[in-house]
């Protein structure tokens, strides 16, 4: 009996722990979904829009071979910009900086992994933080 007394709540926790991930990788999952389908270029966290081109009033700059991809009002004073350490290919990351003057909040973006390019759009995620980015697709 005393085996019962102390075996059901350990079990009880254990099934807990284990929906919270399951639930924790489905948001990821989701998330990650939502940046995958983005067709405007812009970041983003946990699969919403934060920061979107308006090619009315923004420029955009993605150049591959500096690893910097940067989008501005076109008076330059308010920016979004992400620095990779190194291009990362197909499902491979890369240490990644983000520098921004518009209190977006994203503060570190961790690794970033290429997830997505599909020829017209380069996507970058961050499973760490939550954070992606959609920049045109531009060869080096």
């Amino acid at each position: 009996m005393k085996i019962g007394k102390f075996l059901l709540p350990a079990l009880l926790l254990t099934a807990g722990g284990g929906c919270s991930k399951d639930t924790a990788d489905e948001e990821l999952r989701i998330q990650r979904k939502a940046l995958l389908t983005a067709e405007t270029p812009g970041v983003y966290r946990n699969g919403k829009p934060v920061f979107l081109f308006d090619r009315e009033s923004h420029q955009l700059l993605a150049d591959p071979s500096q690893c910097l991809f940067r989008i501005q009002d076109d008076e330059g004073r308010q920016y979004v910009s992400l620095r990779l350490e190194a291009m990362p290919a197909e499902g491979e990351k890369s240490a990644a900086t983000i520098s921004e003057n518009m209190e977006l909040g994203l503060g570190d973006a961790g690794d970033m992994a290429s997830v997505g390019s599909d020829g017209e759009y380069l996507r970058l995620w961050s499973d760490q933080t939550r954070i992606g980015f959609v920049f045109p697709h531009v060869m080096p």
